[in-house]
């Protein structure tokens, strides 16, 4: 190896290593403050009765459990040691975790976009569908599937392995086969098809009934001023949350996809023993990237539903902060 070559690698590594030190320090920051703000926010009497907002209140608390059981040992490998990589147990019961509130994050999104086809419904029956008792169904749904789909993690994973992105990794190659097929197909391919298709659907819906009714009671012909404000006030509402569902799956996708990509090139590819020095340094660099990126996905619903959910959003966030202030006063 050239001198050129081990200072291209030594560059290449350091860059590593402080982009481990600070990115996620970073997300997790941003990201543990924008879900608890996100969870105080959609549980407000006026939002927590809307089933969609109900499934992006569950997608939040999943988002704090992935933050913290995926990036506290990342913020202490940066500075220490990841008791991760070399504890099995601790290594196993991680990744379950980490996954399993990944999949749960991605898959209330999936029913939440299921649920904005189905308010926009023209058929009364379909519209009904739209309601909390169908949310804590898909709750419910979500959280046995995702432990399911993740189960296998509890034997595939062990510390201590050589020649890996990651010390912490699938042992064998049929396992790490499965984690890969499981989550491109489970956490990112079928769940992000299935949101553009519904998105599709319910914007079909929107387009071709303007004037759909969105409340769970039989319609009447002749309604009082304050019904149709109601009404007028759910529609907005309606509109709000299907924009801020659009935009979060738009950003989930882009920043789950590298990830995914790189998971099958590192399984479909010969071991890192086989490569080159310089190849595996650069390797190991977009493994820590993709992988913060993931973690970004996570982190970043609140502020997307701040700048993407109208007024409606803001509305409940500055009442937030109203009661905040209030109560400190009050103590």
């Amino acid at each position: 190896m050239s001198s050129s070559d081990a200072i291209l690698i030594a560059s290449i590594n350091n860059t590593t290593i402080q982009m481990n030190r600070y990115l996620p320090l970073i997300i997790f920051i941003f990201g543990i403050v924008g879900n608890i703000l996100n969870t105080l926010v959609l549980s407000r009497r006026t939002l927590r009765t809307n089933p969609c907002a109900l499934l992006f209140l569950v997608s939040s608390l999943s988002g704090i459990i992935a933050i913290i059981s995926g990036l506290t040992t990342r913020l202490t490998a940066g500075w220490a040691v990841d008791l991760s990589e070399t504890i099995g147990w601790l290594c196993k019961l991680r990744i379950f975790v980490l996954f399993v509130s990944r999949t749960m994050v991605i898959w209330f999104l999936v029913f939440a976009s299921i649920d904005r086809w189905l308010s926009s419904c023209k058929d009364v029956q379909l519209r009904h569908l739209s309601s909390l008792k169908t949310s804590f169904r898909s709750i419910l749904l979500v959280i046995l599937f995702s432990i399911a789909l993740n189960g296998p993690l509890l034997y595939c994973y062990e510390a201590n392995l050589v020649g890996t992105p990651a010390k912490c990794y699938g042992f064998t190659a049929p396992c790490r086969l499965y984690t890969d097929l499981a989550f491109t197909c489970g956490n990112n391919v079928v769940p992000s098809l299935t949101m553009l298709l519904f998105g599709l659907l319910t914007i079909r819906n929107i387009h071709s009934m303007r004037s759909r009714v969105n409340n769970r009671q039989n319609s009447v012909l002749t309604q009082n001023s304050g019904a149709k404000t109601q009404q007028q006030q759910q529609k907005k509402t309606d509109r709000s949350l299907f924009r801020m569902l659009c935009v979060q799956i738009l950003f989930l996708i882009l920043c789950t996809a590298p990830y995914t990509i790189y998971r099958l090139y590192s399984t479909l590819t010969p071991p890192a023993a086989s490569k080159p020095a310089l190849q595996n340094a650069i390797e190991v660099l977009l493994f820590n990237f993709c992988t913060s990126l993931t973690y970004l996905a996570t982190a970043m619903p609140f502020y997307i539903y701040t700048l993407c959910g109208g007024k409606v959003f803001r509305k409940e966030f500055y009442s937030v902060i109203a009661d905040t202030f209030q109560k400190l006063k009050c103590a």
